[in-house]
């Protein structure tokens, strides 16, 4: 069975373009090997990730993330099985941040994140979690913690 799990947390005040680059590097090649596929936004000094796969490798890469010094306050808002993948056919997703990048195409990112909130028309407990805190933090609301 399926099995999916969203968590939060937040970024050490240093982190850098490139340790998130390395994160991703890491991530996309253990997740390609792994069957593991989901979205893991970043914005404002907080991860936001859904993991989607089978559920002793997604505990053994939750064991991982967990160690990782890059991050604090990990908060795991639901997990659970699912019926089918949200992502099907790639591994993470990143927009590397500019301060170069301009305001209009920032916008056009954030609007079409805010738009997949919406997309999925009957999500289950955990893809609910998942969208609504990305929509949160994308709006600067408040988050939804069980």
């Amino acid at each position: 069975m399926l099995y999916h799990l969203t968590y939060r947390s937040i970024a050490i005040p240093e982190i850098s373009v490139e340790q998130i680059e390395e994160i991703l590097k890491i991530a996309r090649d253990f997740n390609s090997k792994n069957d593991i596929s989901g979205c893991l936004v970043f914005s404002k000094g907080y991860f936001i990730q859904l993991l989607e796969g089978n559920k002793d490798t997604i505990k053994e890469l939750m064991d991982h993330i967990e160690r990782d010094k890059r991050h604090t306050d990990i908060d795991i808002l639901s997990a659970g099985e699912a019926e089918e993948r949200i992502f099907q056919t790639w591994d993470m997703a990143y927009l590397k941040p500019s301060e170069k990048m301009q305001s209009d195409k920032a916008n056009e990112i954030k609007k079409t994140l805010l738009e997949l909130t919406d997309t999925k028309v009957d999500p289950d407990f955990t893809q609910k979690v998942f969208w609504y805190n990305v929509d949160s933090l994308l709006r600067e609301e408040g988050f939804y913690t069980v």
